[in-house]
């Protein structure tokens, strides 16, 4: 199914990303490397997805969600 604007907010328990050259992939946990959530907005023409990871409270990080390949849903 694919994301959606009334997606947004949903909290996440994981995030992978493509590793550098020959590396694997990167696996982000929430908890362990923030709270992760997607932040979906429209913008007129178009969407837009975007990984939230808040630390304390705070946004420390986006992850635009083009770069994901993969995300586990809470």
């Amino acid at each position: 199914m694919p994301m959606t604007t009334k997606d947004d907010g949903k909290k996440i328990s994981e995030v992978w990303l493509p590793g550098e050259g020959n590396a694997y992939n990167t696996r982000l946990l929430s908890g362990t490397h923030g709270n992760l959530s997607l932040n979906a907005s429209y913008h007129g023409d178009r969407d837009e997805f975007w990984i939230v990871v808040e630390k304390e409270g705070k946004e420390t990080e986006r992850i635009n969600a083009r770069m994901v390949t993969s995300i586990v849903w809470a």
